[in-house]
């Protein structure tokens, strides 16, 4: 995973195995073992003699719906975690998000930073709520989203998400369990609008390459 995000492999790329062996100096086997676990959370896909190729970023219409399946898992996290978490795991929780929020750059590849913390606070609070099918479900979405925060250099609104992410931790840490649910919420509703227009733009600029 760690070469499709730091795009050394990009989207839609053919993957070749012998050569990925000799660049990591690694035998052939770990290397399927892992494209095998990355088909599985339809990262790369495997064609009968073609071997296998990076999935391409979602459309736009995919996007949404991956959405539309967070937006029903991740507040029932947070309420969850409001619930369960212990003081500790609320502690990673906050620890997660913010080490950089005070040094964001326009044009630099801070965006990438933004992300990756993003991806942490968020499989946080799905690895707080005390339920493994519902943190599994969570996190296997999350690559793709990032993939797209990644190619997209969506560095739009990171202060804006940094404040969405206060407000859960501040519901979190009250126990209160609706407004965490109803924080989260409110965080999804909001990225999918910043995200979704850049998504949109990016789609369609590749549509005239």
């Amino acid at each position: 995973m760690g070469l499709l995000m730091s795009q050394q492999i990009r989207p839609g790329e053919r993957i070749n195995i012998d050569a990925l062996s000799r660049s990591l100096g690694v035998s052939v086997t770990p290397i399927r073992e892992s494209l095998a676990r990355l088909e599985s959370e339809a990262l790369v896909t495997k064609r009968p003699l073609a071997g296998y190729t990076a999935t391409p970023l979602l459309t736009p219409e995919q996007f949404s719906d991956m959405y539309a399946v967070r937006l029903a898992l991740e507040p029932l996290a947070a309420r969850a975690a409001a619930r369960h978490a212990s003081d500790e795991k609320l502690a990673a929780i906050a620890a997660a998000v913010g080490s950089r929020r005070d040094t964001i750059a326009a044009g630099s590849d801070e965006h990438r930073v933004v992300a990756f913390e993003d991806a942490r606070f968020h499989g946080a609070v799905a690895a707080s709520a005390g339920n493994d099918f519902l943190r599994d479900s969570i996190q296997r979405l999350h690559p793709h989203l990032h993939l797209h925060r990644l190619y997209t250099n969506a560095q739009i609104a990171q202060k804006a998400t940094y404040r969405e992410h206060d407000a859960i931790i501040k519901a979190l840490r009250r126990r209160d369990a609706s407004s965490a649910e109803e924080a989260m919420r409110s965080h999804l509703e909001a990225s999918l609008v910043r995200l979704g227009d850049v998504v949109r733009e990016a789609t369609n600029a590749r549509s005239w390459l």
